[in-house]
């Protein structure tokens, strides 16, 4: 299949500093992809050049095999972009949604009903005449959606659109978006920053640090098996400790980590004895309580963090990370300075090469 969008050798210098360094990337027709990466990894100057937006110091830019460039109106008619703030229009919520229809010149009757048939869709039909300033956050942001969909692009770019809201709001407007994209062809390029939202929106991730993409596969993969410590730290593998392997054991691996010790993983790797690692051990997974005679250790809580629905441990000495539901926490009676145990199973840890 021809990617819909593509590009090859993209580089973009401001002032001599280089923003975008992309040897190649592309996207498949109906594609979604997450791409994610830290403050000023260049994500939305990327994704200013692939919607034409920006012109690029070097290199080739071509949607659906055909090249292009800032000039190419007809294309950037088939990309629509939604940003973290909804920048509606003075106005009802039907202007809005309607004005690049209007911008087009389509006829009012064919306008009327593409804008009926979107504003049922993102459910907000009830608010078709109501004036944009009196919206939530999560009217404002499907009003946004619907007016970028009503289009009918080919590309729909989304620059963090649900991270403003907040949490019941962000999940139903996700689920929303989620069953109109499971039933279009839409490609979609999906900034964000919340790894919850990979999984649900995405079917491929690109990790993106200092300009140039530095990972790209599937979310299963990034997620749970990053390649690099950047990317392992982006996905909430906190937990990242250096190592060396010492031994096989049982098909699984030895390694001996300080200040743990020794450490047995059926982490599938080729890594000769003596090889320099690191440890990613992901601390959702680790467990209360001396479940197993291995990988079981004493952990003192020096600090709490309260997060959304769980709570984040620390033990300064063991440099670990824990990760807690809020049922956890209470049922353990957790609390400053408690001393307990902790087991890390081997699907907790994944090695990479130092």
């Amino acid at each position: 299949m021809r990617p819909l969008i593509e590009a090859n050798d993209l580089t973009w210098q401001i002032s001599g500093k280089t923003i975008i360094n992309v040897k190649n990337f592309s996207l498949s027709p109906g594609e979604n992809l997450a791409l994610i990466g830290k403050n000023g990894s260049g994500k939305s100057s990327l994704v200013k050049l692939l919607a034409l937006l920006q012109r690029p110091s070097s290199g080739t830019i071509a949607y659906d095999g055909r090249p292009c460039s800032i000039n190419s109106l007809d294309i950037k008619r088939k990309i629509s972009l939604v940003f973290q703030e909804p920048l509606l229009l003075r106005g009802s919520v039907t202007d809005n949604v309607a004005l690049g229809l209007k911008i087009r010149g389509l006829p009012d009757a064919q306008i009327n009903e593409r804008v009926n048939y979107w504003l049922n869709l993102f459910k907000i039909t009830h608010l078709a005449r109501q004036n944009v300033r009196g919206l939530s956050g999560g009217e404002s942001q499907r009003v946004n959606l619907a007016r970028a969909m009503v289009t009918e692009p080919e590309l729909l770019i989304l620059d963090e659109p649900f991270s403003a809201l907040d949490t019941p709001s962000r999940a139903g407007l996700m689920q929303d978006f989620c069953d109109i994209l499971k039933n279009s062809r839409l490609a979609t390029i999906f900034i964000t920053h919340n790894i919850t939202e990979i999984p649900i929106i995405a079917e491929r991730v690109c990790v993106l640090e200092q300009g140039s993409i530095l990972e790209d596969d599937s979310p299963q993969k990034i997620l749970n098996y990053p390649d690099t410590d950047i990317t392992a730290s982006l996905v909430g593998i906190e937990n990242i400790l250096p190592g060396k392997v010492v031994e096989f054991h049982d098909n699984s691996l030895v390694v001996k980590c300080e200040p743990l010790g020794m450490l047995i993983t059926n982490n599938i790797c080729n890594f000769p004895y003596g090889t320099s690692v690191k440890i990613l051990i992901k601390p959702n997974l680790i467990r209360l309580g001396k479940l197993k005679d291995y990988n079981s250790y004493p952990y003192t809580i020096d600090k709490i963090s309260p997060l959304h629905y769980v709570y984040k441990l620390t033990d300064d000495a063991l440099k670990l990370i824990v990760i807690v539901s809020k049922e956890t926490f209470a049922k353990n009676q957790l609390n400053l300075g408690k001393e307990t145990d902790i087991f890390i199973p081997e699907e907790a840890i994944h090695l990479i090469k130092a």
